[in-house]
């Protein structure tokens, strides 16, 4: 498949890459209760 591959500041490169497989996990999530929006969730920004 044709993936975009960033391989540095102003190195973009449309490459042939392996296909992804999945892999069948079990995963347990956990909500928090008092989370109630993504607006307690600090952005990359870091505002």
């Amino acid at each position: 498949m044709k993936a975009v591959v960033f391989h540095g500041i102003g190195d973009i490169r449309l490459e042939d890459v392996p296909e992804p497989t999945l892999r069948e996990r079990r995963w347990k999530a956990r909500r928090d209760p008092q989370a109630k929006d993504g607006a307690s969730v600090p952005d990359a920004a870091g505002v």
